[in-house]
């Protein structure tokens, strides 16, 4: 082990994530794997590593698995329901977008008059998951930059109105600034991508201690990643005083943090469970 590197320091909070709990760390080592499933002697390790009692992460894989989120085959622990949807999201957030906008917009507008909580909650994820912004509760837009994909997932949602077409008022830029919170996204891809580019390095070494805090960088990238609406070039003109989206440069230096990240997490799991 190297005597030269130490832990990396990360405030979670600064990131705009919570402290790691069991939970968590289990899914952010499991929504980061392909195939996203580990030996329960593996997880064992990073609870350790991470200064989590055995009996918590045991009580929490043991809730994880009846709640659906994992299953358990003979002490292999691997994702389950709708956290497989959750990897693909994010999955899909760290995919640059490639599709060219001539200046249409997709609506989703509700028909029904009257609908539950369920209901409606059903809608805002989904709507969010294909990266619509919420004008009101029942209309949602996004500029049609993502492919037809997009929109047949759309018009598959019950009691709903599709429609595609351009803006007469206001501008493009004014209707995605009331649709997402560009400003804060773009601060917080630059903070993000400084946290990459001063750390990635430290992840060649060969000390497994710089992990919880590569951990918690990587998790925070993931998630602005997902949450990133992914809005063509044009409309990014002016947003925190420049031109160029954050989460263009921030997938790049993610791709090569993370495959020193996970060379140095397969390195520690094999020592630990062979």
């Amino acid at each position: 082990m190297s005597s030269s590197i130490h832990p990396i320091a990360v405030d979670p909070v600064s990131l705009g994530l919570r402290p790691f709990s069991a939970r968590s760390i289990v899914l952010s080592v499991l929504l980061g794997g392909e195939p996203p499933r580990l030996p329960v002697s593996a997880i064992m390790a990073l609870a350790e590593l991470f200064d989590v009692p055995t009996g918590t992460m045991r009580t929490a894989l043991s809730r994880m698995v009846s709640n659906g989120e994992l299953t358990n085959d003979d002490g292999v622990y691997a994702l389950s329901g709708r956290l497989l949807r959750r990897q693909r999201l994010q999955r899909e957030g760290r995919a640059e977008p490639t599709g060219e906008w001539n200046g249409d917009w997709v609506s989703v507008l509700v028909s029904a008059d009257r609908r539950s909580v369920a209901a409606r909650r059903a809608f805002r994820s989904a709507l969010s998951d294909l990266r619509f912004g919420e004008l009101r509760p029942d209309a949602w837009l996004r500029p049609d930059n993502l492919g037809a994909a997009v929109r047949e997932q759309a018009e598959q949602l019950d009691d709903v109105i599709v429609l595609r077409g351009s803006l007469d008022r206001p501008s493009n830029a004014e209707v995605a600034h009331a649709l997402w919170p560009l400003d804060e996204l773009a601060a917080a891809g630059r903070r993000l991508l400084s946290a990459l580019e001063a750390t990635s390095d430290r992840l060649d070494g060969d000390d497994p201690t710089v992990l919880p805090g590569a951990f918690t960088i990587s998790a925070a990238v993931v998630r602005h990643l997902t949450v990133d609406p992914q809005l063509p070039l044009e409309l990014h003109a002016g947003i925190d005083g420049s031109r160029a989206w954050p989460a263009h440069e921030l997938r790049t230096a993610y791709d090569h943090y993370e495959r020193r990240f996970q060379r140095l997490l397969r390195s520690f799991l094999v020592a630990r469970i062979s």
